[in-house]
């Protein structure tokens, strides 16, 4: 059986994820610690430069209705909005949407893997 660390990494090549599943692994880190790293490594991420921003956005939300709802869920008004912020939004929540998607196949191996330790000793 290859290691949680390989298998993410195979995981990740194999579905071309945005996130790199394998650095946010650490060893010994059950699936729960795992996944809140994910999560804190999701909203550091962010887009940042105008430019970026309004090609991001052209080329993931053109009418800007998705920027613009998950805008109004986390509770910001017009005046706080700009395209990095627009993108920045749409592009976290494409990557929790990304690993909601692997979350079930990850926590099983994390699963069978501890059996398979557990088979070991």
């Amino acid at each position: 059986m290859i290691t949680i660390n390989d298998f993410l990494q195979e995981l990740n090549d194999s579905k071309n994820s945005e996130l790199d599943l394998a650095y946010y692994y650490n060893d010994g880190d059950t699936f729960e610690q795992y996944r809140e790293s994910i999560f804190e490594g999701i909203c550091q991420n962010e887009i940042i430069y105008y430019s970026k921003a309004m090609e991001f956005l052209s080329e993931n939300d053109a009418s800007l209705s998705w920027s613009m709802e998950i805008a109004s869920e986390y509770g910001y008004t017009t005046e706080n909005l700009n395209s990095e912020l627009l993108a920045t939004l749409v592009y976290q929540k494409m990557l929790h949407e990304e690993f909601g998607e692997l979350c079930n196949e990850i926590e099983e191996y994390f699963e069978q893997y501890e059996e398979y330790l557990n088979e070991m000793d």
